[in-house]
């Protein structure tokens, strides 16, 4: 995991897209997250304070997901140049 997040950590410095990539990949092993469940986040999700998203998961279960530092700051860096 630690070499995904380096080498999505790289792309992140080259193009907007790779800082998106960062971005996803924080926020999924940080919040321990399904792939399905991250690409259906909602934008206000990512706005979310108290360092916790909530998740609507399989059958619309919701659930509070917390965030680390680095995947607040990644959300903090894309935001800006979104």
């Amino acid at each position: 995991m630690a070499a995904l997040i380096h080498t999505a950590g790289l792309q992140a410095k080259k193009s907007a897209e790779g800082l998106r990539l960062f971005c996803m990949v924080e926020v999924l092993y940080a919040a321990g997250l399904r792939v399905s469940e991250l690409v259906t986040l909602p934008l206000a999700a990512a706005r979310a304070r108290d360092g916790f998203l909530l998740i609507k998961g399989k059958g619309e279960k919701e659930r509070l997901a917390p965030l680390n530092n680095a995947a607040r700051t990644a959300i903090a860096d894309y935001m800006a140049l979104r």
